[in-house]
């Protein structure tokens, strides 16, 4: 007997083709001690930075604990631009460099010194400079990363006709790494197939009803997922576009748009921390609460909403503090 077509088989895995996006992600690791002054007091306040401009993207971010030694304080930078074919792993750094620099050397960033500007610095101390760095040295024998974007195609089905075999997470939605959702959608996954086979399983009263579970369970995980997926993987998509090359017009509606969103996050943002910071410090918040109930309530959806980290510290925030 055939297998309906729309389930999965090896011959739905072995036959993926990965798409081609275009954009090209270069970055690496830098020891914080080498970094200008400027940039290490910049890290206390913003330790993530992510700058757009016309032709890319640039981010640098502390990727180490703030309580870590000083000496063992890395941050990792990354440069995402559109390139097709991209650049091999064995290119020479002194192109990839020369690339780079073109694209961000003459940024402006807050926390420029005057001796070092931020955006050059750590390019240089990512790439090498002409001084210290052989002209025959590879990006590969620097690590420096060089990832190119694909995309997996999307798959009719995450599960076999009998749902003994069931896919989730990277394995059935690759997600880009544009949106960041990429360990919550797997996440999301498991609980929601936990969440349909417990009720499955408790609908029958014997043994006998475990296939019959595992079917329904499979397609109530199929019917919630992969709708809520198309419309994550079509967001990733957006976010990804806007680091592609701009018409001057894109560019401004983009900068606006950050503009009133950050705006508009900062605000939310200070309010919800203010709020945990009291229920944390013992004193009842209908913020909280309300909160918790919203995580009730949407279980079906499998935590649509992904709460700032700021909610679950202990540490008293800045309107508390003060």
């Amino acid at each position: 007997m055939s297998k309906p077509a729309n389930h999965i088989s090896s011959r739905h895995l072995l036959n993926i083709t990965l798409i081609r996006r275009g954009l090209t992600g270069i970055g690496g690791f830098i020891p914080v001690t080498s970094l200008p002054e400027a940039v290490r007091k910049s890290l206390d306040e913003d330790p993530i930075t992510m700058t757009f401009g016309p032709h890319g993207f640039f981010g640098y971010s502390l990727c180490t604990s703030h309580d870590a030694d000083a000496n063992s304080q890395k941050i990792m930078w990354w440069s995402t631009w559109e390139q097709s074919p991209p650049p091999p792993r064995d290119t020479l750094l002194s192109d990839i460099r020369a690339q780079i620099l073109a694209r961000h050397g003459s940024w402006k960033s807050p926390h420029d010194a005057p001796e070092a500007p931020l955006f050059p610095a750590i390019i240089s101390l990512g790439c090498g400079s002409e001084s210290d760095t052989p002209a025959t040295t590879t990006a590969l024998e620097k690590d420096l990363l060089i990832l190119p974007r694909y995309i997996t195609p999307r798959l009719p089905s995450w599960s076999s006709p009998s749902g003994k075999i069931i896919i989730m997470g990277d394995a059935a939605h690759a997600v880009p790494p544009y949106a960041g959702q990429g360990v919550s959608c797997a996440v999301e996954d498991a609980v929601a197939i936990a969440m349909f086979l417990k009720h499955y399983l408790s609908q029958g009263k014997s043994g006998e009803v475990i296939g019959d579970a595992l079917r329904q369970m499979a397609r109530a995980y199929e019917g919630m997922r992969i709708e809520r997926l198309a419309y994550i993987l079509d967001g990733a998509r957006r976010v990804g576009d806007v680091k592609r090359q701009l018409k001057w017009w894109e560019e401004k509606l983009r900068d606006t748009f950050m503009i009133l969103f950050c705006k508009r996050y900062r605000c939310v943002l200070a309010q919800i921390t203010h709020k945990s910071c009291q229920a944390s410090l013992g004193r009842r918040s209908s913020m909280t609460v309300s909160l918790h109930m919203t995580l009730k309530l949407r279980l079906r959806s499998i935590l649509r909403t992904i709460l700032p980290l700021d909610i679950l510290s202990t540490r008293p925030c800045n309107i508390c503090a003060s």
